[in-house]
């Protein structure tokens, strides 16, 4: 099936619902695409339709926005295809996806990209041990399936995750063993001038610290995972001192700590697959996120009638995110247009005033979240890098001494970033150990996005057809045209 729009919007998160609903009230037909079954991407994630959503009584302010959202989205004149993969993506805009083992093809002249972010995980010993969970993982159980990750874990690694997980797990019922931050105390203390830019976001961030601190929660600032010991399960985890840079301090004494579960992130990861299958250029922004798409004031790429909202534009939060798909969606309009100069500009300026100071929040928490490169340091020979494929540091260094100078040399030579998930899990810490070896980010790169984007199965892209429809297609006439002419009982065969 073929749908032709005026736009496409591919994520269902706060940025792609505000640029959709926008652009359709300034009169574009207007398509959103989603593979969850319900709006709101990540950080407002729903529980199921089914279900009443547990709040201990306490107001939810993710969960009261997101509805806000939905609520809006199902008043408006968009179509909303939920439970829809997107898989490829072409120039010009054709949107290919597929739901239920069938494809539907999208065509659009204008296209916003909305896609969110991937959790960024830096490998350790042991990280593959089951019973080791990412802490956005974490905020998917607790949100949209009301589980807990575990009763009793160690959360380790960076940024305001930290202690959001935490904040819910207590909520919940459990309590956390210890939190391993890999900031300081003082990175949080010289963070709170440009936090005050959200006063509401600040104070839910102190009241979780408090609630840690009541639980009598131990938090150890500059430490990070040395290693998980286990072989089926989780027994326990070895925390380490490090510096700034993330690099190990060994005068230091590590601490062990018995638990079943290590609930763990290194910060978030724009992604981008789409942007770079459609060759938009992009700059490397560490406290961003990384790799971003090079964006104007106005949500447009280098790519005409490309746009990018929300944090695959840069790591910047949920509020800086609908703003974002809004001044897109108004872009959208005016390049389509649909409004005047003047109608774009009276509402544009409103808007990014208050995109601009929410922002300060954002790129605040994103800069927290950045990677520290030292945090590699503690990798032996033996850790695997890439999970798809089984590939270890030792096998990248390897590659990396023998002269692959850029992230695709290493995925050529070792397979890493070949498997289902494409290089999302392992494409930072790559680019990472390359980039020690190369000098920057720049000459290290990124893997060169293919399709499928996300894996589907041949069922769904196959069309229903019978042997005879086979035989008789194009691609069977030139096949028997180029055989060698005396072939003929092949030719005259349908074996």
């Amino acid at each position: 099936m073929t749908l032709e729009q005026d736009l496409i919007v591919i994520g269902a998160g706060p940025a792609g619902i505000s640029a959709a609903i926008t652009a359709s009230q300034h009169g574009l037909k207007v398509t959103l695409i989603d593979e969850a079954p319900i709006a709101g991407g990540q950080i407002y994630r729903a529980t199921p339709q089914e279900w009443t959503p547990n709040t201990n009584g306490s107001p939810d302010q993710d969960l009261d926005d997101g509805n806000s959202l939905r609520d809006s989205l199902s008043k408006s004149n968009i179509t909303h295809l939920t439970n829809h993969v997107v898989w490829a993506v072409a120039p010009g805009f054709e949107v290919r996806a597929v739901s239920d083992s069938k494809e539907i093809k999208l065509t659009a002249k204008k296209l916003i990209v909305c896609s969110g972010v991937t959790e960024r995980i830096l490998p350790f010993p042991g990280w593959t041990t089951p019973g080791v969970i990412g802490l956005a993982a974490s905020t998917n159980l607790l949100k949209s399936q009301q589980i807990l990750p575990s009763r009793e874990p160690v959360i380790a690694g960076s940024g305001p995750l930290l202690y959001a997980v935490a904040n819910a797990i207590i909520e919940a019922g459990g309590k956390p063993v210890a939190i391993a931050d890999v900031g300081s105390l003082f990175d949080w203390v010289v963070s709170l001038p440009k936090l005050f830019a959200a006063p509401a976001l600040l104070i839910r961030g102190l009241i979780w610290r408090a609630r840690i601190f009541k639980a009598r929660i131990t938090v150890l600032h500059r430490h990070h995972v040395a290693r998980v010991y286990g072989d089926d399960k989780v027994e326990s985890i070895e925390l380490m001192p490090i510096d700034a840079n993330g690099t190990p301090l060994p005068k230091k004494k590590n601490i062990k700590i018995k638990s079943t579960s290590l609930i763990v992130g290194h910060g978030l990861i724009p992604s981008l697959e789409i942007t770079r299958l459609l060759k938009a250029k992009h700059v490397f922004r560490a406290e961003r996120g990384g790799w971003i798409p090079e964006l104007d004031a106005f949500q447009r790429t280098s790519v005409s009638g490309l746009y990018v909202a929300g944090d695959c534009g840069g790591i910047s939060g949920a509020k800086t995110a609908a703003l974002s798909g809004t001044i897109a969606g108004l872009q959208a309009s005016f390049d389509s247009g649909m409004i005047t100069e003047k109608i774009f500009q009276d509402l544009y300026a409103p808007t990014e005033s208050k995109r601009n100071k929410a922002e300060r929040f954002g790129k605040r928490m994103g800069k927290l979240m950045s990677i520290r490169s030292g945090l590699l340091e503690g990798l032996t020979p033996e850790t695997i890098v890439c999970r798809c494929e089984d590939i270890t540091y030792g096998q990248i260094m390897d590659a990396v001494n023998a002269g692959a100078a850029d992230c695709n040399e290493v995925k050529a030579w070792t397979r890493g970033g070949m498997g289902p998930c494409q290089g999302r899990t392992c494409g930072e810490t790559i680019a990472e150990i390359v980039t020690r070896q190369v000098g920057d980010r720049d000459k290290a790169g990124f893997f060169t996005a293919r399709v499928p984007l996300r894996p589907c199965t041949i069922d769904a892209l196959a069309p229903v057809c019978s042997y005879d429809d086979i035989w008789n297609s194009d691609v069977a006439k030139v096949a028997t045209a180029i055989l060698p002419a005396e072939n003929t009982e092949y030719k005259n065969s349908k074996k």
